[in-house]
């Protein structure tokens, strides 16, 4: 079976700080499931687990990706024997900000799940964003965009009755979301830019304001990326533009 794993943008994204006792940081985002830019994944039975990634023109077996961890994760979660062989053809830049390894995993999520005749509802959401990745309780929903929260386990639709335009940016350059958020922790005291409800208002009402900060991680992934970033940022013409996510991505809102 062949399925499409589809790239998500955030249009706005708050760090909240993290206390002591937590693992990870809190979020409030809004996600939009962009169609227009999917890997391709085909999943079959097989006598043991096995990922092979194609990017580009090289091919490559992992034994320790995101989708191994989740297939380890759903076995032990549902004492499930069967073993899978998966293939992605990736169309998704890497460490790019879009999500892609994270909707990898939750597509082959879903279909283990479905192929073992177990319901979604049994997944502990709270459980997978922080053992496994935080975009992914997203990616398990039907939404084409919501408002997600707490460390990205909380998913609520939010139909947007106000069409927003964006424009994808994609460079090849690799941002680590774990090295970005090794610079924010070292920002004492932390504390979030984001005004999300403002930054919210003005997207819905094309009022796009580059005196927001609409990505709390903006100025943390400028220190760990390679300076070409933000040459590619100051060469996009547009005030009304935005780093997506973790990742390297630029979008331009409203043009």
């Amino acid at each position: 079976m062949e399925i499409n794993s589809y790239a998500k943008i955030n249009l706005i994204l708050k760090i909240y700080p993290k206390n002591k006792q937590e693992i990870k940081h809190k979020i409030k985002s809004l996600f939009i499931l962009d169609k227009s830019l999917f890997d391709l994944i085909s999943i079959k039975s097989s006598k043991k687990d096995i990922v092979i990634y194609k990017n580009k023109n090289k091919t490559f077996v992992l034994n320790d990706c995101l989708i191994i961890k989740s297939l380890k994760y759903l076995k032990n979660e549902f004492n499930i024997a069967k073993h899978y062989s998966i293939k992605v053809e990736k169309n998704i830049n890497i460490m790019s900000g879009l999500g892609g390894g994270s909707s990898n995993a939750a597509t082959v999520i879903k279909y283990v799940m479905k192929d073992n005749k177990i319901s979604l509802a049994k997944l502990n959401l709270k459980d997978i964003a922080l053992k496994l990745g935080s975009d992914i309780p997203f990616f398990l929903s039907s939404y084409n965009s919501a408002i997600v929260s707490d460390y990205g386990n909380k998913v609520e639709k939010f139909n947007l009755s106000k069409k927003i335009s964006y424009k994808i940016h994609t460079n090849n350059i690799k941002v680590s979301t774990k090295e970005v958020f090794k610079q924010l922790e070292k920002t004492r005291p932390y504390k979030s830019q984001v005004n999300f409800s403002k930054c919210l208002d003005s997207l819905l009402n094309k009022t796009f304001n580059n005196h927001y900060v609409y990505n709390d991680l903006h100025p943390y992934i400028l220190k760990v990326s390679d300076k070409k970033l933000l040459e590619n940022i100051n060469k996009i013409s547009s005030k009304n533009k935005i780093i997506c996510g973790s990742g390297g991505t630029i979008l331009t809102i409203h043009e």
